[in-house]
């Protein structure tokens, strides 16, 4: 799966989808790189490859990057993703709302 994959997902669940983004590609991409890192934290299972060694998780820097986590996991990491995104700004109640959702689409996802 590419970062691209999630990247896409996230913009169609955010409604950012025409150009000028309100939230650009190297915000995006910083916040999946976090959501990565929850995804490892959370199942750590996914990281051990056929020779039972760990997978390191990297930095996600580019859309073209191939992430380690196959597409089973493309509803979690956009759903975490936009759950970052919408509490950045949860003052306002409807961020408050999606970005609740976000996260429990997100723990439905990875169990």
């Amino acid at each position: 799966m590419l970062a691209s994959d999630v990247i896409d997902v996230v913009r169609q669940n955010l409604d950012d989808i025409k150009e000028e983004y309100r939230f650009d590609d190297p915000e995006l991409l910083n916040t999946l790189t976090s959501s990565t890192r929850r995804l490892a934290v959370d199942r750590p299972d996914l990281l051990v490859d056929d020779d039972g060694l760990i997978i390191p998780i990297v930095d996600v820097t580019t859309l073209s990057q191939v992430l380690v986590f196959d597409r089973d996991f493309l509803e979690a990491l956009s759903n975490h993703v936009c759950f970052l995104i919408f509490a950045k700004d949860n003052s306002d109640n409807h961020n408050a709302t999606q970005s609740a959702i976000h996260k429990s689409l997100y723990d439905a996802a990875i169990n």
